[in-house]
């Protein structure tokens, strides 16, 4: 391996690495580097490491050993200073390209070049700068290198230029130079020519490329400064018929001149601009006439854009200036800001005829532009429009880019020209037209698309512009058609707001909901799965626009009735997918339904608001009507959810089920509390179906127990807020005490239901919230004492406590819980206790309760309580409920003396005699059983007979 083939080597590298360098700080384009890299990986892969390349190196100096890694670094720099030359020379980069990047290595190569003539040369070779240049300034560096940098030269050249043009104009003003017109007009043309000539010399001929191409392009944008000289110093001007536009044409040919000399296609806009001033003055010349008209700029500078944006295709796609990327991609720039200038203007002059009576008429002086009166004038500009979308659409198939923003122009032209068809026609245009027109361009467009899907790059390029036509287009009718449907419904007629839901705008809709169904098919075939997807959702709210607006056109003013009618669209769309049974075509046409269904479901909200124009009060034909629409929304919705096993669906159709539930029931005349019953009840049945779907299919986790218990969440602490809320407000009455016991029982029903522990505590926390509400309101409805209160609360305290303590009692086990005794003992206590002391007070006092449940109570509850405790007792084998249990039962059956009527006046023979035969029973009874008697403390030690009760707990 020879030392010359390792030192090219690495200079190609070195190279190839400076290039990409270069391409990443944006000095060379990436179509350029390709092609750069591609060659030099090439040249090196040809080497032979057995040759010698001393030859393709610069010659080597003498040096000293330690100078050595200088001298090669030299050499290296000096190679890729030639090579960049080399590839200017060949064309593959422009002059401009190789003065900024030979200058970058010119400088690291005198720096090189510094140390080796230094006498003390041991300096090590880290101190230069070997890397590649990244494009920014190193440190250190002089104040003459950042002088002579070329951005800084450009900057510099480009300041003294202009500061030069303006002194230069105001120094020939002072001195009067403009009192002789014809002399200063050749001076300055001369002058002109010269610098142009002077600037063109130094690209040519020498390596001043910045400061050469600087000059002539300040000489170029000046020569239009020569015309205005013209016709400011009366040499050739306009209004005496003087042909300005010969001069101009010169300046075309001068600028085509150096754009083909200087093989630069930053001189193509100059061009580009010559040619658009010079037919502007040919228009304004005095013959012709027609500069002042919008119709001859707008024709002259739109037909001049498209032919630029054309001529693109005539140049060659291989190397060398000329090709289509730098000369065609200059033409096709400059065309489109050419044809958007024409289209700027004949856009003006439609709006000022559009708006010239109303607004115009009493400000300007100038009469209606014929654009918007003569029909002429208005074919004309229609064939202009029509040029624009076409040029449009051909821009988007020949960049080939994923930007739309060409498509995008094009779907805006087409719309204009499809405005100035109705307008050439004289058809009357209403917003609904607008609306029509706008959604069957997107259909068109959708349908074209799918037409041009197949072919090659261009034509797959072309369906893809039409695909984004049709999406855009349908994508605004949509919107539109959803704020005319607001203002249709909820807007009153006669309003400035006010939108009428007419056959017209019925036909716009019927055509977006089309439009939306094929685009998403077409994206869908086109692998563009998101746009599908909202396409095909997006059908539903012009479908609902177009059904709603059927229904009032048939003289249903009530968005009540409105609603379940329209609703038969959605519905028909779900059972045809259903009939069809593909599962492409079941996606395309159920999604729309079920978008469909939401939608009517929120223009419902306004009616059960009351802000839709609609009757405030509804009757009962249309609570029935609401009924049928939410039932059917809630059947559409949960297939709906069952097949997409989506989330939104299932939650719309639990609440479309409760809101059919309030509906029903507000037709029955329960208005106030439909809701909340109407969710308790909608949430246990579908709890209950989640339980028996889970029992057959073995779901552990269903959305729909999930969705119940949210309902039921929901329909509880609505229940709880309305009873607090009244409660504060001084409102409260039974019915509330009836919604809390429903919805306690209701809450205390999902618990047993569900199969989650975390809702069976909610549920039963609910429960217990329910039944506090209750006892609330029951306590400030009823007239009771501060005794009477504090009876209630300590029986209802003990029953829980008894309960509790029983149910503890079932789960102990063998070890015996201090807790049971201490719930068993208070519970009985205080269950049984109030309500003895209560029934002792009505029956030996004057003690009568102001509220006759209260004396119901505590009769029947001593009893009942008495009873329940003696029996759980027995049963439970518990003694302090069996105690306290026959207890209470002893004090009611013996205070039933009480309720004896004795005469007045015989009460004391009465007292005596009963006294008296207590006496003789009781010696009659103790003389019967006085073994039984004397035995009876042994067995109640013992706890035998009936005193083994005493061994019980």
């Amino acid at each position: 391996m020879t030392e010359s083939y390792q030192e090219l080597l690495v200079a190609l590298e070195e190279l190839k690495r400076q290039f990409a360098t270069w391409q990443q700080t944006g000095v060379v384009s990436q179509p350029q580097h390709a092609r750069i890299e591609l060659l030099y990986s090439k040249w090196g892969a040809e080497l032979d490491p057995s040759l010698d390349y001393t030859s393709v190196l610069p010659s080597p100096r003498a040096v000293a050993d330690s100078q050595k890694p200088l001298e090669v670094e030299r050499r290296r720099l000096l190679f890729i200073e030639q090579e960049i030359r080399r590839q200017g020379s060949q064309q593959r980069i422009t002059p401009a390209q190789v003065e900024t990047m030979a200058s970058q290595i010119a400088t690291r190569r005198q720096a090189v070049e510094s140390k080796l003539e230094d006498v003390n040369g041991e300096e090590s070779l880290s101190e230069i700068q070997l890397t590649p240049d990244t494009g920014e300034a190193p440190k250190g560096r002089s104040l003459v290198e950042y002088l002579l940098d070329p951005r800084s030269l450009q900057a510099l050249m480009a300041t003294g230029g202009a500061l030069l043009m303006l002194g230069l104009a105001i120094w020939l003003w002072s001195i009067g130079v403009f009192d002789n017109p014809m002399t200063v007009a050749f001076c300055l043309g001369g002058a002109n020519l010269g610098l142009l000539a002077a600037g063109a010399s130094m690209v040519r001929y020498s390596r001043y490329q910045t400061a050469g191409r600087a000059i002539t392009l300040l000489a170029c944008l000046v020569l239009p400064l020569n015309l205005w000289f013209y016709d400011a110093q009366g040499l050739i001007t306009i209004k005496d018929g003087g042909h300005l536009w010969v001069p101009a044409l010169i300046c075309c040919a001068v600028y085509a001149g150096v754009a083909r000399l200087l093989k630069d296609s930053m001189f193509v806009y100059t061009l580009v601009a010559g040619v658009t001033m010079t037919g502007l003055l040919f228009l304004a010349d005095q013959s012709i006439d027609r500069f002042w008209e919008i119709l001859g700029p707008s024709v002259f500078m739109v037909v001049l854009g498209a032919a630029c944006v054309h001529v693109e295709r005539l140049f060659h796609t291989g190397e060398g200036p000329f090709n289509r990327e730098n000369f065609g991609r200059a033409f096709f720039l400059a065309g489109h800001v050419v044809m958007a200038v024409g289209l700027m203007v004949l856009l003006a002059g439609r709006l000022v005829g559009d708006f010239y009576e109303p607004v115009f008429a009493n400000w300007v002086s100038f009469t209606e532009p014929s654009v918007t009166v003569a029909q002429s004038a208005k074919l004309i500009s229609l064939l202009l429009t029509l040029l624009a979308t076409y040029t449009y659409a051909y821009s988007q198939v020949a960049t080939a880019t994923r930007e739309k923003r060409y498509a995008y122009l094009s779907v805006f032209s087409l719309l204009w020209s499809e405005v100035i068809l109705l307008n050439l026609l004289n058809v009357p245009t209403t917003e609904g037209l607008w609306l029509l027109v706008l959604a069957s361009t997107g259909l068109i467009a959708a349908v074209a698309s799918g037409f041009w899907r197949k072919g090659g790059e261009a034509v797959e390029q072309l369906s893809r512009v039409f695909g984004s036509v049709g999406t855009g287009c349908t994508g605004l009718a949509v919107a539109w058609g959803a704020v005319a449907l607001l203002r249709g419904l909820f807007v009153p007629a006669g309003s400035i707001a006010s939108f009428p839901l007419d056959l017209l705008y019925m036909a716009g809709m019927v055509i977006a909901a089309a439009g939306c169904v094929v685009g998403g098919r077409m994206s869908q075939l086109r692998g563009h799965t998101r746009t599908a997807d909202v396409l095909q959702y997006a059908a539903g709210l012009p479908l609902v626009g177009a059904a709603v607006a059927l229904v009032v056109s048939l003289g249903v003013s009530s968005l009540a009735l409105v609603l379940p009618l329209a609703m038969i669209a959605p519905v028909a769309l779900a059972v045809t997918a259903r009939v069809l049974g593909r599962e492409d075509w079941t996606d395309t046409l159920h999604r729309p339904a079920v978008a469909a269904t939401l939608l009517l479901l929120g223009l419902s909200v306004g009616v059960v608001t009351g802000f839709a124009a609609a009757p405030a009060v509804l009757v009962a034909k249309e609570h029935l009507a609401l009924t049928i629409f939410y039932a059917a929304a809630a059947g559409l919705l949960g297939v709906g959810s069952m097949r997409s096993r989506q989330s939104v669906p299932l939650v719309a159709a639990g609440i479309s089920a409760c809101a059919a539930v309030w509906q029903l029931l507000a037709a029955a005349g329960l208005a106030e509390y439909a809701p909340l019953l109407a969710a308790s009840t909608v949430g246990l049945a579908t709890m209950a179906i989640a339980r028996r779907k889970d029992r057959t299919e073995g779901d552990p986790v269903d959305r729909l127990a999930t969705v119940g218990a949210v309902i039921v969440l929901f329909g509880s602490l609505g229940g709880l807020l309305m009873t607090m809320g009244r409660l504060l407000a001084g409102n409260e009455e039974l019915p509330l005490i009836a919604l809390a016991a429903g919805q306690g029982l209701a809450a205390l029903l999902s618990s047993l239901i569900s199969t989650s522990r975390d809702w069976k505590t909610t549920s039963r926390t609910l429960a217990g919230l329910h039944v506090l509400a209750g006892v609330l309101v029951a306590n400030v409805m009823a007239p009771l004492s501060v005794w009477e209160r504090t009876e209630l609360v300590a029986v209802a305290s003990g029953l829980l406590l008894l309960a509790a303590g029983h149910v503890r009692w079932r789960r102990e086990g063998e070890r015996r819980d201090p807790t049971v005794d201490l719930q068993l003992f208070a519970g009985s206590l205080l269950s049984a206790g109030p309500l003895v002391l209560g029934l002792l007070a009505q029956r030996f006092t004057e003690y009568a309760p102001a509220w006759e449940a209260m004396a119901v109570l505590n009769e029947l509850g001593a009893l009942l309580v008495g009873l329940l405790l003696l029996g759980a007792g027995v049963l439970c084998r518990v003694r302090v409920t069996t105690l306290v249990g026959a207890g209470s039962l002893t004090a009611w059956v013996v205070s039933l003396v009480a309720l004896v009527d004795l005469p007045e006046l015989q009460s004391a023979a009465v007292y005596m005699m009963i006294g008296g035969g207590a006496f003789f029973a009781a010696a009659v009874l103790l003389s019967i059983y006085r073994d039984r008697l004397l035995a009876l403390p042994q067995k109640v030690r013992q706890h035998e007979g009936v005193f083994r009760v005493l061994d019980w707990r």
